[in-house]
């Protein structure tokens, strides 16, 4: 009451007003924590489902990776079988050259 406010000192005020206030705290706290514990639970739902679809993100990439070794392994042994034939074939190709130059010099000698 006002005439207990003022009779009260600063310090006994100040002390009332915590007592008060933090009554109501509790009861708003009491409320809140059953709409916090509901969210909360929705919260942790849709945590779980977000790690579930990172754990089968993480299973595609790891497939996608393995998928793309083996495709770059077929590459490199396509490009090392087309390399020995290219190969193959300027050497034969120098020695037919060759053969043809003796030819010539047979020839014209």
């Amino acid at each position: 009451s006002p005439v207990e406010s003022v009779t009260m000192s600063p310090v006994e005020r100040t002390a009332a007003w915590i007592l008060n206030n933090g009554q109501y705290e509790d009861e708003e706290e009491e409320g809140v924590s059953k709409d916090d514990a509901k969210y909360v639970e929705k919260y942790e739902q849709e945590i779980s489902k977000l790690k579930d679809r990172l754990r089968a993100s993480s299973r595609r990439l790891e497939e996608y990776e393995r998928r793309l070794l083996a495709q770059e392994q077929q590459m490199q042994k396509l490009l090392l079988e087309y390399k020995a034939r290219l190969e193959d074939s300027e050497d034969r190709l120098r020695r037919q050259q060759e053969e043809k130059d003796s030819q010539m010099k047979s020839i014209i000698c």
